[in-house]
């Protein structure tokens, strides 16, 4: 007659248990000896970092779970966080169309113009080739590619810039150049440039303009 198999039985640590006592009770449940041993099958996805997967690992191993319980957790992170990513991407490439729709209709026959001007406004930003070539796909907002418009108008037309002071403390069209080029990625100066109700509106013109102004008179 074959003996009945007893169940094993593992103690629970108590509260006041040492951290080596943690270590051998979570070890006798499964848990690897270090985080590194845990293995997950990466996500060919672009959101998926290694970097945070090892972090994982680390609270996996504190936590005590062993490599299926760890592994249960990574797949179903990834598969949520992967369907959020593919419907935020959906979402952003539907608002972008809407932008582009909205603003073709508002400027009807005008539109290849005034996406000119944009983009010449946006090669005095220091904006690519690449990017002033593809400019409408790359803005956010009806307003800023508006704003790019009304700029490159004020850029091709008005020869007044060619008759402002400058300030002393730009010394030549090539540190304007760099100064512009920063400004064009600070988007507290942007916000300032392209809003009219903007308090520093004005401020941010003004200064624009005179970076444009050194830059032609250097020509």
């Amino acid at each position: 007659m074959n003996e009945e198999k007893q169940p094993h039985w593992v103690k629970m640590p108590t509260q006041q248990a040492s951290p080596e006592e943690w270590t051998r009770f979570f070890n006798s449940l499964g848990r690897p000896n270090e985080a590194t041993a845990y293995q997950f099958t990466a996500s060919q996805t672009d959101f998926y970092d290694n970097e945070l997967v090892e972090d994982f690992k680390n609270i996996a191993h504190k936590a005590g779970l062993n490599q299926q319980q760890a592994k249960i957790i990574h797949d179903g992170m990834v598969e949520i966080l992967s369907e959020k990513y593919k419907q935020s991407q959906k979402n952003c490439e539907h608002n972008q169309q809407n932008i582009i729709h909205q603003i073709q209709e508002k400027w009807g026959t005008n539109y290849p113009l005034n996406l000119k001007r944009a983009q010449q406004a946006a090669r005095h930003f220091g904006f690519s080739s690449e990017d002033v070539d593809h400019l409408e796909n790359m803005i956010g907002s009806e307003s800023v590619l508006e704003g790019l418009t009304r700029i490159g108008e004020v850029l091709q037309k008005d020869t007044s810039l060619m008759d402002m002071n400058l300030q002393p403390a730009l010394a030549s069209a090539q540190s304007a150049r760099q100064k512009r080029a920063e400004l064009g990625r600070d988007e507290r100066f942007l916000e300032a440039l392209m809003d009219k109700s903007h308090p520093n509106h004005q401020e941010a013109i003004a200064e624009l303009d005179r970076l444009n102004t050194l830059i032609v008179n250097e020509k």
